[in-house]
């Protein structure tokens, strides 16, 4: 058995530990005795509750954000992550955007092309497209990408520096 819990030192102090159980029994299988091995993970903890803040601090920042972005994986092109102005915008629901691709942001007509894009890098000269939102609006955007590795995986993040033109136009 296995749980993790907070101790407290003699002179009062919290600290967190991982406790381990192991039962030792007898010929006869009655319990004779338990092992405990307690694990100090006060650093653990402290690394977890970094990071949780850290993950926090970026959610808060990319929502922030008045443009949409989103990362998508490089070999499946799913989506992996956005921000709250990609929904504002394309009018798709998390759930919805996480079951399309880049190219089904395109229009039919150009997904050829960007097919052929979609996986080069591109940060010195934006490269324009047009996306069509959920209820068909189409807007110019420009998109800068580059390689980057996201949740342990190679992954894109386009991001849009001419939706600011399509805030005007539909906010």
């Amino acid at each position: 058995m296995f749980y993790e819990t907070t101790n407290t030192t003699k002179d009062g102090k919290e600290y967190w530990v991982s406790s381990t159980l192991t039962p030792i029994w007898d010929e006869n299988d009655k319990l004779k005795k338990l092992v405990v091995i307690d694990t100090d993970i006060a650093e653990r903890k402290k690394t977890e509750k970094a990071l949780r803040e850290s993950e926090n601090k970026y959610r808060t920042l990319l929502n922030q954000i008045a443009d949409p972005i989103f990362i998508f994986e490089k070999n499946s092109h799913h989506f992996l992550d956005c921000n709250d102005a990609v929904f504002r915008i394309y009018g798709y629901t998390r759930e919805e955007f996480s079951s399309i691709t880049p190219l089904d942001l395109h229009p039919t007509e150009e997904r050829a092309e960007v097919k052929k894009q979609l996986d080069v890098k591109n940060t010195d000269e934006p490269k324009t497209y047009v996306h069509v939102t959920k209820d068909g609006w189409r807007m110019d955007v420009e998109i800068f990408s580059n390689e980057i590795e996201y949740q342990g995986r190679a992954a894109w993040p386009p991001s849009h520096v001419c939706a600011r033109m399509a805030r005007k136009l539909r906010w």
